[in-house]
């Protein structure tokens, strides 16, 4: 639990002390949006923050680590917490390569049923990464970013699991034949899109790609789902316009207006919490040039 504060703390503090969000208003160009990135350092894309904050899942790394201790005594039980827990969000580069190190130890002595999962799970962790021979035989299939891009032309960049391809690469990463990845698309100028499942079963899917600003630089409308964002942000128009988004006049903010009552519900229970730790405890202040 330490670790996983500790981390959120370090990637939010190391990214208000030198960069700012930069997100592109769908009316801007998505060129010059670039350029103009490429020349102002202080800057971060909106693509590139939140790929770095999925990136940043200590608390997920501390239940995957966790399970190593029982993997040895009870390798049915923690091999279905490991199946439970990706199928609950997008893997990390560290909790893919811990399970794939977990799992490759285990392999040359399991046996019937209990090595096919091994196996299965391990091809899925080993081949996205791709960072070396494979302990055993994998079936594969190429990505083509080209047919995504096509397919999603609001997204910039898809990240199957938290490991990210621009999808004006040209590459055609690999991943395990058959298994069921997470998808997210990440746009620059709007909410992001998820989903879990194959590679076939994605280009079933007809998402929705809902833009984050709305208006020109004289008046616009945000919706933001994330506090960083929304209070430090600067929305792109041009390279001769920026403007704040913080709380423009007329501006949506769906985490306060659409969800004050659970903000206030929220604010009880810390409130709450806090008078209990404090009950039957003796409370002193001490501040230059206060008296109590």
């Amino acid at each position: 639990m330490k670790t996983w504060i500790y981390v959120t703390i370090l990637f939010l503090s190391s990214l208000s002390s030198a960069e700012t969000v930069l997100v592109r208003a769908p009316s801007s160009s998505p060129f010059a949006y670039e350029l103009f990135l490429k020349q102002k350092p202080q800057f971060i894309s909106y693509v590139e923050y939140q790929h770095r904050k999925l990136q940043t899942q200590g608390k997920q790394e501390e239940k995957i680590f966790a399970l190593a201790d029982s993997f040895q005594s009870s390798p049915e039980l923690t091999l279905m917490h490991l199946k439970g827990l990706q199928a609950e969000a997008p893997w990390t580069l560290m909790s893919l390569r811990f399970t794939r190190d977990l799992i490759e130890k285990s392999l040359p002595t399991a046996n019937g049923n209990l090595r096919r999962e091994l196996q299965s799970l391990y091809c899925k962790t080993a081949v996205l990464i791709n960072e070396g021979p494979l302990a055993t035989n994998c079936p594969t299939q190429y990505i083509s970013l080209d047919i995504l891009r096509k397919k999603f032309p609001k997204a910039d960049k898809v990240l199957i699991e938290t490991l990210g391809f621009s999808l004006a690469d040209p590459a055609n990463p690999v991943i395990a034949a058959q298994m069921r990845y997470h998808w997210t698309f990440l746009s620059n100028s709007g909410k992001a899109v998820t989903f879990y499942g194959t590679y076939e079963q994605l280009f079933q899917q007809s998402f929705t790609f809902a833009d984050s600003v709305n208006g020109t630089c004289e008046g616009f409308t945000t919706d933001f789902d994330d506090l960083t964002v929304q209070s430090s942000s600067q929305v792109y128009f041009s390279d001769t316009c920026l403007k704040g988004s913080a709380l423009p006049e007329g501006s949506k903010t769906s985490w306060i207006k659409e969800d004050r009552t659970w903000w206030v519900a929220a604010g009880l229970v810390v409130l709450g919490g806090l008078a209990y730790s404090l009950k039957d405890k003796k409370v002193s202040i001490t501040a230059p040039g206060l008296k109590f």
